[in-house]
């Protein structure tokens, strides 16, 4: 009887986690948060998933539409994010966050007592353009993004070092190597971080800008 308070008291005092896996279009961030998630048992919150079903129900439009619906399913993110911490679980959430997402999110975590770990992707400017254009005529991801309308746009965007949330520790996870690479280094640092060990050789933070 005792031993199993002891468990609840320790399980109440664990530090809670919420994974934030960021990054520039094109830089694999989407692939790596769906391994983490899957390998962590954790729910996974992107927000694509939220905009596509925007366009689903909503229908397509044009660059504005999408913009707006864009900014619809970042509040929808938030929200789902807000009743999965409020439940305690571990959670990994997913999408380029810009300014105010990020300052969002960072309040949101601090509110519920979670620490936030960030696996920020990347991989040279010229590799990011490449892989949305390949990702754009190759028609893989829902028509409502139009992204073979917006290449010139994500070129630009992808020219400026993308700014992680910056609400806790930051791996800076190079993604042009193999992917079992890649997420291998995710898993290893996430995992060190969540137990509180140091991060394994060649799986620690890259504090400089890699592109």
């Amino acid at each position: 009887m005792g031993g199993g308070h002891g468990a609840a008291a320790d399980a109440a005092s664990a530090p809670r986690h919420l994974v934030v896996v960021s990054g520039h279009p094109g830089s694999g961030k989407t692939t790596v948060a769906r391994q983490l998630a899957a390998g962590l048992g954790w729910p996974l919150v992107s927000r694509d998933d939220f905009k596509e079903l925007l366009f689903d129900h909503l229908g397509l439009g044009d660059r504005a539409w999408s913009q707006k619906l864009g900014g619809l399913s970042y509040d929808l993110m938030d929200r789902v994010l807000g009743l999965l911490l409020a439940t305690g679980c571990g959670v990994v959430a997913e999408t380029n966050f810009g300014t105010q997402a990020s300052l969002s999110l960072g309040a949101l975590a601090h509110r519920m007592h979670y620490r936030v770990l960030e696996v920020c992707c990347t991989a040279p400017a010229p590799q990011l353009v490449a892989r949305f254009a390949g990702r754009a005529q190759s028609g893989a991801r829902h028509p409502g993004h139009q992204d073979t309308d917006n290449l010139a746009e994500q070129a630009a965007r992808v020219a400026v070092p993308y700014q992680p949330v910056g609400a806790g520790p930051v791996l800076w996870l190079e993604t042009t190597d193999l992917p079992e690479v890649v997420y291998r280094r995710a898993r290893e640092w996430v995992g060190s971080q969540v137990l509180g060990q140091p991060a394994p050789a060649g799986g620690g933070e890259r504090p400089r800008r890699l592109y």
